[in-house]
C-alpha cells in the first residue's frame, strides 16, 4: 500500500512539474505583451521599431518651434499643390474652332434652304433619332459629366483650404440654372411686348355683331358678317377663334413655329425681330460653353468637345427652322441670322484662347476654381437647355405629343441612346 501511495505522490509531482513548465513560457509571453506594467525586455526591441521610429519623428518635431513646424507644412502643401505642367495642346483647339463653326452650320442652314434645294421635313425618321440623340447627349454631358466635375474640384480638397460652404460645385450649378432660367425669361417678356405691339393694330378690325342671337336662331354656324367665325367653322380653321358673353366674336389666324430646340410661340413668325429675340436667348450659353471648352484639359476635351458638337448642331436645326419660316425677308437676311449663330460658340473659344496662358500660369487655387466655376455654370445653363427647352418641350408641347406610334418609338430609341453612350463614356472621362 505504501508503494502505492508513494508512487502515485511521485506521478502527481511530476505532472505538477510539468504543468509548470509548459506554462511558463506563456505566462511570460502574456506578461511581456499583454501587462503593460511589466518593462520590455531588450530582446523585445524588434518587435517595437515602428513605434520607436514614430517616437522619434515626433521627437524631432518636438525640436521644432511652432514656426518651423508652420513652414514645413507649408512647404509640403505648396509642393503637392503647385500648378502642373499642362500641354493643352492648341493646335488642335483651333481646328476645333473650325469643326464647331462647320457643325454649327451643318445644322442651322439646311432648314432654311430646304424650301428651294432639299425638301427635308424635320419630322423625318432619321432626323427625328439624330435630334432626340442629341438631347440624350445634352442631359448626360450636364450631369455626369460637368456637373461631376464641378463636385470633385471642391471636394475635400487640401489646396482650396477649409470651404465653409462644403456644397460649392452644386451651388454653381444651380447658379447656372438660375441664370439660364433669368436669361429664358427675359427674352420671353420682350418677345411677348413685341407681339403685343404687333397684334394692336388689328385689334380693331374685330367685327362686333349684336344681332347674333337671331343669326344663331336662323343657322349657328353661318354669319352675315364675313370675319366673324362661328365655333364649330374655327375648330377646323387653322386660326385661333374667342367668343366672348356678349356676342362679339374675335377670330385670329395666328401662327405657331415648333419642331425645335427652345420652342416658343411665335404670335407672328414673319418678324424679323423676335425671331432674332429669340435666337438670343437659344445662343447665350453658347460663348461660356466655348470658354470651357478651350480651358478643358486634354483627358475630358475629346469627350467635352464630341457632346457640344451634337449640342451646336441640333440647336442649329431648332433655330433654323424657326428662320425658315420668316416670310417677306430676303435670303441673305435669313443667312445673316444664321450666321451669327454659326459664330457664336467660336467666339467663345477664341476667348478662351486668349486667356488660356494667363489661365495655365495661375496657381493651383485659382485653376480649381476656374474649373469648378466654369464646370458649375456651363452644367446649370445645359442641364437648364437640355431639360425644359429639348426634353420638355418636345415631349410634352412639342410636335411628338400627337405623333405615330413609330415616330414615338424612334424617338425614345433615339433619346435613350444618347443618354446611355454618353453615360459610358464618363466612366473614362
Amino acid at each position: 500500500m505504501k508503494t502505492s501511495h508513494i508512487t502515485l505522490a511521485f506521478l502527481v509531482a511530476c505532472a505538477a512539474a510539468a504543468s509548470v513548465r509548459v506554462e511558463s513560457p506563456a505566462l511570460d509571453v502574456v506578461k511581456r505583451h499583454g501587462d503593460h506594467s511589466v518593462p520590455h525586455s531588450h530582446g523585445d526591441e524588434d518587435e517595437h521599431d515602428h513605434d520607436h521610429d514614430h517616437d522619434h519623428d515626433h521627437d524631432h518635431d518636438h525640436d521644432q518651434t511652432p514656426e518651423e513646424i508652420a513652414a514645413a507644412k507649408a512647404a509640403r502643401l505648396a509642393e503637392r499643390c503647385k500648378t502642373p505642367e499642362r500641354d493643352l495642346n492648341i493646335g488642335y483647339r483651333v481646328g476645333a474652332l473650325f469643326a464647331m463653326m462647320g457643325m454649327s452650320a451643318l445644322g442651322v442652314l439646311p432648314p432654311v434652304l430646304a424650301n428651294s434645294l432639299f425638301k427635308i421635313s424635320i419630322k423625318s425618321l432619321p432626323l427625328t433619332f439624330l435630334k432626340q440623340f442629341g438631347t440624350g447627349v445634352v442631359i448626360s454631358t450636364a450631369i455626369i459629366h460637368l456637373m461631376f466635375g464641378a463636385v470633385l474640384q471642391f471636394m475635400d480638397n487640401p489646396c482650396l483650404g477649409e470651404l465653409s460652404y462644403e456644397p460649392t460645385g452644386p451651388a454653381f450649378v444651380l447658379a447656372g440654372l438660375f441664370l439660364a432660367f433669368v436669361i429664358e425669361y427675359t427674352f420671353t417678356k420682350l418677345l411677348e411686348k413685341r407681339s403685343d405691339r404687333l397684334t394692336a393694330p388689328h385689334e380693331h378690325s374685330h367685327s362686333h355683331s349684336d344681332s347674333n342671337s337671331d343669326l344663331e336662331k336662323s343657322d349657328p354656324n353661318v354669319s352675315e358678317n364675313p370675319l366673324s367665325i362661328s365655333p364649330s367653322a374655327a375648330a377646323a380653321a387653322p386660326g385661333t377663334t374667342h367668343t366672348h358673353g356678349d356676342g362679339n366674336t374675335h377670330g385670329h389666324n395666328h401662327s405657331e413655329v415648333s419642331g425645335g430646340h427652345g420652342g416658343h410661340c411665335l404670335i407672328d413668325p414673319t418678324d424679323k425681330v423676335s425671331v432674332m429675340i429669340m435666337e438670343s436667348g437659344i445662343i447665350f450659353h453658347s460663348i461660356l460653353i466655348g470658354v470651357t471648352l478651350v480651358l478643358a484639359p486634354n483627358s475630358n476635351f475629346t469627350t467635352l468637345f464630341i457632346a457640344i458638337l451634337f449640342h451646336q448642331m441640333f440647336e442649329g436645326v431648332g433655330l433654323g427652322s424657326r428662320i425658315a419660316g420668316l416670310v417677306n425677308t430676303k435670303l441673305l437676311m435669313k443667312l445673316l441670322m444664321c450666321l451669327f449663330f454659326i459664330l457664336i460658340t467660336p467666339i467663345g473659344m477664341a476667348i478662351g484662347l486668349g486667356v488660356i496662358n494667363v489661365y495655365n500660369g495661375s496657381g493651383s487655387a485659382t485653376t480649381i476654381w476656374v474649373l469648378g466655376v466654369l464646370n458649375g455654370l456651363s452644367a446649370g445653363v445645359l442641364l437648364w437647355a437640355g431639360v425644359v427647352e429639348m426634353l420638355a418641350f418636345d415631349w410634352l408641347f412639342g410636335d411628338l405629343v400627337h405623333t405615330t406610334k413609330r415616330r414615338t418609338f424612334v424617338a425614345f430609341a433615339g433619346l435613350v441612346a444618347g443618354l446611355i453612350l454618353m453615360s459610358l463614356i464618363g466612366k473614362w472621362a
